[in-house]
């Protein structure tokens, strides 16, 4: 998976910055279950469109659907540009090279 497009969304919540992340692929359980190094990984995978979430230590925290193409990474209130932007180049590098180690289509 290669991210194809990132752009900041409007979000409801006072403070917060939301970013909504498009890639070349469709989440599967596979990818979605290498996120959980980042932190705190839920996978619904018994939903009738298996969803996750992943709660990561610096309070931000993405959440996606199985299927579809695009995730949303909500980042903490008190972060600043320098922590959403490490939060998003190792998201990435997992999404893309842990695809790679797995002999998995990342083009």
């Amino acid at each position: 998976m290669k991210i194809t497009n990132k752009e900041k969304k409007d979000n409801c919540f006072d403070g917060d910055f939301v970013s909504q992340v498009s890639f070349d692929e469709v989440w599967t359980k596979e990818a979605i279950l290498r996120l959980e190094v980042l932190g705190n990984l839920k996978y619904y995978e018994s939903f009738p469109r298996p969803m996750f979430q992943l709660n990561c230590p610096c309070g931000s925290f993405i959440k996606g659907v199985q299927g579809t193409n695009d995730c949303r990474i909500i980042h903490a209130r008190n972060s600043t540009s320098e922590t959403r932007e490490r939060l998003l180049n190792r998201f990435e590098e997992i999404i893309i090279k842990e695809g790679d180690a797995n002999g998995e289509k990342t083009s």
